[in-house]
């Protein structure tokens, strides 16, 4: 139920100005971290939560229009359906209300979105079949399958693990069939299907979903396509609808008033040159640790998966914590006040020294591995300086990366 789900919870805001602080707060905290920082060129590139908000929406539109072309490589007759695209929509709308488009290019963002939404809809698709989709080179395409399984952990994180998203689509079904069944005013419930897939595709290009329930929407819609067709459904919602609740109808109708004005506020027409100035600025301030484009973003991933091949590994075949087998293969073995050994710890540390010796040899063998993917990668991508890959460290001849 959407009243109590973290969609409600956590993700359907007051109103309007509370969107605005919080992405003016994502804004703010970009821009005063690389003004303290210094590094990021001239300040002017910089972009305001206004502008940022533009090319969000910019990225929203391209959301859907990439879905709406997605096709399966091996089937084109497979096509993205469109709750895949609503929650993907959901899930970009989210991530820029804690976080700077200057920090994680929409674009990357987009891609992950759509990709996570894929798997929480459980629309099958392969990171091949989707960047099959993905226009560009084959590098390209292979880069950006790096970059969104890499991102993944990230965006889910970002969107606080709450990845079911309640859709409008359901209680349009609902309505649609209760006006068939109980109000003989409209003689055609179904020609109101066009009118209405037309207005929630524009009003997936504005902030309404963070801001009023499921249900809230499908009437919107609803009501707005009768009126394009002619008809009038205000009886049906004051005598059918609400009659056993009438001091629930004016908070729904203010709620419905004010979605239908998001939606006319809806520009079809997208200044292209006003984009274009907006994504030049962008990229002289992205930062270049979420950047796939960036030498710097490759190897801190290599970092990252470096850190990952560091923790210790312990034997399947034993429940001994690793703290315990340090103590074990540091320490002298702990002898009785005779001065004899038990024999239940040297058996102990006997396996001590073997499982010492396993994590070890599985600790160097992953270094082998790592350093070598290290080095894949940045000949796959273009990353000159791979024997830089680690800050204080340095790849030897075994392709072992060692401490200095």
């Amino acid at each position: 139920m959407f009243g109590s789900s973290t969609q409600m919870r956590s993700w359907t805001f007051k109103n309007e100005q509370e969107l605005q602080r919080l992405r003016k707060t994502a804004n703010e905290d970009y821009v005063s971290k690389q003004l303290s920082s210094g590094t990021y060129g001239d300040p002017q590139n910089l972009l305001s939560s206004e502008e940022e908000l533009t090319l969000v929406r910019e990225y929203v539109r391209r959301l859907r229009e990439f879905c709406s072309q997605f096709r399966d490589p091996r089937d084109s007759r497979i096509r993205m359906p469109v709750y895949v695209t609503t929650v993907a929509t959901h899930y970009l709308l989210r991530f820029f209300l804690y976080n700077s488009v200057m920090d994680h290019h929409p674009k990357h963002v987009m891609h992950t979105c759509i990709y996570l939404a894929c798997k929480i809809e459980e629309f099958y698709v392969t990171i091949t079949d989707y960047v099959h989709n993905v226009p560009g080179s084959a590098k390209d395409k292979e880069r950006m399958a790096s970059m969104i399984l890499n991102s993944e952990l990230q965006t889910t994180q970002e969107l606080q693990f709450h990845l079911i998203v309640h859709q409008p689509y359901r209680p349009l079904e609902g309505l649609l069939i209760d006006l068939k069944a109980r109000y003989e005013g409209l003689q055609d419930a179904e020609a109101l299907r066009g009118a209405v897939e037309l207005f929630l595709e524009k009003l997936h290009l504005t902030d309404a979903p963070l801001l009023y329930a499921p249900s809230q929407l499908a009437l919107a819609a609803v009501t707005t396509a009768a009126s394009k067709l002619g008809q009038n459904l205000d009886s049906y919602v004051t005598d059918i609808l609400f009659r056993d609740c009438p001091e629930r109808l004016a908070p729904l109708v203010d709620a419905v008033r004010k979605i239908k004005r998001l939606v006319k506020a809806v520009d079809s027409a997208v200044d292209k040159s006003c984009i274009d100035a907006l994504e030049k600025r962008l990229s002289a301030c992205l930062n270049p640790l979420n950047d796939p484009t960036t030498e710097q973003y490759w190897i801190n991933q290599a970092r990252i998966e470096q850190d990952d091949d560091d923790f210790p590994l312990v034997s399947s075949s034993a429940s001994v914590d690793n703290e315990a087998i340090d103590i074990l293969e540091d320490d002298v073995v702990a002898e009785d006040v005779g001065g004899t050994t038990d024999p239940a710890l040297e058996e102990l540390k006997d396996f001590a020294v073997v499982s010492t010796g396993t994590r070890k040899s599985s600790r160097r063998q992953k270094k082998h591995q790592s350093a070598r993917k290290v080095r894949e990668t940045a000949a796959q991508f273009g990353v000159e300086s791979a024997r830089s890959v680690l800050d204080g460290g340095v790849i030897d001849d075994n392709d072992c990366i060692i401490d200095e």
